[in-house]
């Protein structure tokens, strides 16, 4: 295992917005060009699926709470 620690951290934002029938999250994350440039890829590519798979929970988790 790789240790991170030293690496500069990204940053996530959520936004919630009111739209017709409900609410819209966004779910940005920044920061990746200060990612030394062997790491960058491979770093937004991981982060990019754990977004994709965290968004589909919560979409699961409000279909169950409505």
């Amino acid at each position: 295992n790789s240790d991170y620690t030293k690496e500069p951290a990204t940053l996530v934002s959520f936004e919630l917005d009111d739209v017709e029938g409900g609410v819209e999250l966004t779910i940005t994350e920044s920061g990746f060009d200060a990612l030394p440039a062997w790491r960058r890829e491979q770093a937004f590519k991981a982060n990019d699926g754990g977004w994709s798979a965290q968004s589909m929970l919560i979409s699961k988790y409000l279909e169950k709470a409505v």
